[in-house]
């Protein structure tokens, strides 16, 4: 047990400070790219997204490893936990992000990907 402002905190806090700070940098990086939360609502409830507004979409999920150190797996949680039904979200994504999620899943998880499939979606 650690000790932090004057309170025994264990690890599993600071875990959940950390993913917190975390969520609040994904939540204000897509506002800076024009996706703050009402319209985040407007998206995941409307029944279609114009071309447009999703490659934009995808981009700023693809940004957020770069931009503000936010994976995309992190990115993906914390949407739906805003209550974003998961097939609704998957269903937004393009193909390069996707390819990209799967990436960091593989990665985490230990998982063989089949790289050679990024040339196909990729159109390489």
């Amino acid at each position: 047990m650690l000790s932090f402002f004057g309170r025994t905190h264990n690890k599993s806090n600071e875990k959940e400070i950390i993913d917190n700070i975390d969520k609040v940098l994904f939540f204000k990086w897509m506002d800076s790219c024009g996706f703050d939360k009402d319209r985040l609502c407007d998206i995941f409830d409307s029944r279609k997204i114009s071309g447009h507004e999703q490659d934009k979409f995808n981009q700023a999920l693809r940004n957020a490893k770069d931009k503000v150190n936010i994976s995309l797996i992190n990115s993906v949680l914390y949407l739906e936990e805003y209550a974003v039904q998961l097939n609704k979200l998957l269903s937004i994504l393009d193909n390069e992000t996707m390819f990209v999620l799967k990436k960091e899943l593989s990665e985490k998880y230990k998982i063989e990907l089949d790289i050679n499939s990024l040339s196909e979606i990729l159109g390489d």
